[in-house]
């Protein structure tokens, strides 16, 4: 089945079992997650509708996980369930929250990202917090315009993720008093680089 119909199904069908739909049984392979959908194959409400597309959304962008390091991940998991439990609450508390499909989807490429060991708790969970409190619209700027300061909007772009560590200011500009300037952190670039094949 192909991801277009499947996500059809599940934004169009009530009664849809989004484990019966996918072949690779991955989805229903991720601890927590895995009791949802289970939890969801009853009638649906249009929150539950919501919530599906939600799913969809993150899966979208995990489905072409390494399958070699997943199979490790569950052998981690399988090893240390505390933590693992508490990554997946994390996850889905992050997804249900939500109100824009595309923060669902950078979840997905986040939790792929560290299921593939190219990112380390700390930062998925440091990334997780600026998909939250950003907008995508920042988010998307910093990424695909690389954190170019050379206008007053990216001034701007560049004030508003300052609190998420993204930028600083110059040490020049520090020591005089009279314009401060930004620059982009280590932090900012390595989300960027981290993101360099996110399909937005």
């Amino acid at each position: 089945m192909k991801f277009g119909d499947f996500k059809d199904i599940i934004v169009n069908n009530s009664e849809v079992v989004l484990d019966s739909i996918l072949d690779d049984g991955l989805l229903k392979d991720i601890p927590i997650i895995n009791n949802l959908v289970d939890l969801y194959n009853v009638k649906t409400t249009i929150s539950d509708k919501i919530f599906y597309k939600k799913v969809v959304s993150f899966y979208e962008s995990f489905s072409d996980v390494n399958r070699d390091s997943f199979a490790q991940w569950n052998t981690w998991v399988n090893e240390n369930l505390d933590s693992a439990e508490k990554i997946a609450s994390t996850l889905v508390l992050h997804i249900d929250s939500q109100s824009d499909l595309v923060k669902c989807k950078i979840a997905g490429h986040l939790f792929k990202k560290l299921v593939e060991e190219k990112i380390s708790l700390r930062d998925f969970e440091a990334y997780l917090y600026v998909t939250s409190t950003c907008s995508v619209r920042d988010i998307r700027k910093h990424c695909v315009d690389g954190g170019d300061q050379s206008s007053s909007t990216e001034a701007s772009l560049s004030q508003r993720l300052q609190f998420v560590g993204f930028y600083s200011f110059t040490p020049e500009s520090l020591s005089q008093s009279e314009k401060l300037e930004y620059e982009i952190t280590d932090r900012g670039c390595d989300f960027i680089n981290m993101m360099e094949d996110f399909h937005w």
